[in-house]
């Protein structure tokens, strides 16, 4: 991880390199606590590493729903399809939309662990799905706005 930070600050220059920062040391955090809950659920502590595991998946997708409007062009986890590399209106617009995306399913999928074993997977999975789809749904359908509205003016 703190190589992965060197390799990402040189590329990009940063002007703050906190928000890498932040995301590298919360993102090895997550990792560190769903460790230490795997060893007491391994000691016979009565953890239930399965909601521990949905909640830490769902703070990911907090984590990244709440840097996503920030991200910019190069950065690993942006949205990279024709119509957000067209345009920087797009690309800013797609990201804070796809940033509402991902927070709603981060906290969706913390909620999940309420819900019965035999749904909330499949519920999970189709929020995941959601976040990747629906930005990029968004992005073409605004694509299209924009040039409709170029040719009407």
């Amino acid at each position: 991880m703190p190589l992965f930070y060197q390799l990402i600050a040189k590329e990009e220059k940063l002007v703050n390199p906190n928000s890498y920062r932040n995301i590298i040391v919360i993102s090895c955090s997550t990792l560190l606590f769903m460790q230490i809950f795997a060893l007491c659920s391994w000691l016979d502590y009565h953890v239930s590493l399965y909601n521990l595991c949905l909640a830490c998946f769902g703070f990911l997708l907090l984590l990244i729903g709440n840097f996503m409007p920030r991200f910019k062009k190069g950065m690993p986890l942006a949205i990279y399809n024709p119509w957000t590399m067209s345009n920087p209106k797009i690309w800013r617009k797609t990201h804070r939309f796809g940033g509402y995306v991902w927070l709603i399913s981060g906290l969706a999928t913390i909620f999940m662990i309420l819900v019965p074993k035999d749904y909330n997977l499949w519920l999970v999975l189709l929020f995941f799905i959601l976040c990747l789809l629906l930005p990029n749904i968004y992005a073409y359908f605004y694509h299209r706005y924009l040039i409709k509205r170029k040719k009407d003016a």
